[in-house]
């Protein structure tokens, strides 16, 4: 599950690479006026919020920091993710597997949070798809502005499955057969 976690922030990191500083900021209408900036900090806010409770023993996505250096400033967007990148190859296998409480804001009109019981590899699993999911907001983003993004970016693991599949079944379907007696 490391593994998935390591290729998620890497490929925010190749995704980083083609910005500009103007483009990470630049708030956009039809994203409710957030940036790329700003949801590529609440991705880098969930990968931390696991990170922080594999030390702490308690992992808390309510309890992260909004308006960071990594909202506002490309280079320390790349920075905070090579970090991280290191924080999670030095995971251990114990590690992932631990049992850990979690705590999160489910609801818009109550106060309270939810706490749950997870482990370090469910929740690994969590800020993947979650990032996934940012990823498809942040291409959407860039196909208004003509920005390219790489080659499957915001698209989910097993969407890009699919697709090699049903690309696989058409190139064979299109082949040309040899007649044998």
């Amino acid at each position: 599950m490391s593994d998935s976690v390591d290729e998620m922030l890497r490929q925010g990191l190749r995704f980083l690479q083609r910005l500009t500083q103007a483009q990470y900021v630049a708030a956009h209408p039809a994203a409710y006026g957030a940036s790329i900036g700003k949801h590529y900090r609440h991705i880098i806010d969930h990968v931390e919020s696991v990170l922080k409770g594999v030390h702490s023993g308690l992992i808390d996505y309510d309890d992260r920091q909004r308006g960071t250096a990594v909202e506002s400033d490309l280079e320390a967007a790349r920075e905070r993710s090579e970090t991280l990148l290191e924080r999670w190859e030095a995971l251990s296998a114990a590690d992932l597997e631990r049992s850990i409480p979690v705590r999160a804001k489910t609801s818009t009109t109550s106060e309270r949070s939810m706490m749950a019981t997870s482990t370090v590899a469910r929740e690994a699993m969590y800020v993947v798809i979650h990032a996934v999911h940012h990823y498809a907001l942040i291409g959407v983003m860039c196909q208004l502005e003509n920005i390219p993004t790489p080659e499957g970016f915001g698209l989910a693991p097993s969407t890009l499955d699919y697709q090699r599949r049903v690309a696989a079944t058409d190139a064979g379907a299109h082949s040309p057969t040899v007649a044998t007696a």
